[in-house]
């Protein structure tokens, strides 16, 4: 964790982000297309309509993440893209001045996604303790965003502390509820500012 009294921006793409800073709004696209690119392109065209600044999409291998039969396997194998597809998608968004990114599932994934040279890795709620996968994404060199989801404190801790360790210098942390969608109640916005207070992220 970080002493200094300083708020540090990170890079994001071709802007920093931070306080004192612009707003980024990111749309968060994920698998809602449902496999169907036509789908994913209207996404991306109404987000960048709509003023968002950044497009975030979901990307797994539901054969090496999940048993066949599953549910979670059945839903991520028909909600994918392949990874033309997703390249075609990175490049729509930023022809159409958005920076781009994607969650990437697994290590795998992860390589080929950063050939796609992402504005950010993204590390999901469900995989904040996956330490291997959090070591591989910082040893890219890029900038590391991590949702907290129903990570403890002593998770988030030691996640940070990890992915620092790792060699990541730049890394944002999300305030996130894992229920979807969430009701008002349960948000607790007044976390980000406990946790940029405590990691000085």
């Amino acid at each position: 964790m970080k002493n200094n009294t300083e708020m540090p921006t990170i890079l994001f793409g071709a802007r920093r982000i931070g306080a004192g800073l612009p707003v980024v709004t990111i749309a968060e696209i994920g698998v809602n297309h449902e496999g169907d690119l036509g789908a994913c392109r209207e996404m991306i065209l109404q987000a960048a309509q709509s003023g968002a600044d950044a497009i975030k999409l979901q990307t797994i291998d539901a054969d090496e993440n999940y048993v066949r039969g599953t549910v979670s396997h059945d839903l991520f194998s028909s909600c994918s893209l392949t990874p033309d597809e997703t390249g075609q998608m990175f490049d729509l968004g930023r022809s159409l001045g958005m920076e781009v990114f994607t969650t990437a599932g697994d290590a795998a994934t992860l390589d080929w996604v950063e050939e796609l040279s992402p504005a950010a890795h993204k590390i999901s709620s469900g995989l904040f303790t996956h330490l291997p996968l959090i070591r591989h994404a910082a040893e890219t060199g890029r900038t590391l965003l991590m949702s907290t989801g129903a990570a403890s404190l002593e998770e988030i801790d030691e996640t940070v502390t990890f992915a620092q360790e790792s060699g990541c210098r730049e890394i944002g942390l999300f305030q996130c509820t894992s229920i979807y969608p969430a009701p008002f109640d349960t948000l607790n916005l007044a976390n980000l500012s406990w946790l940029a207070e405590r990691y000085r992220l």
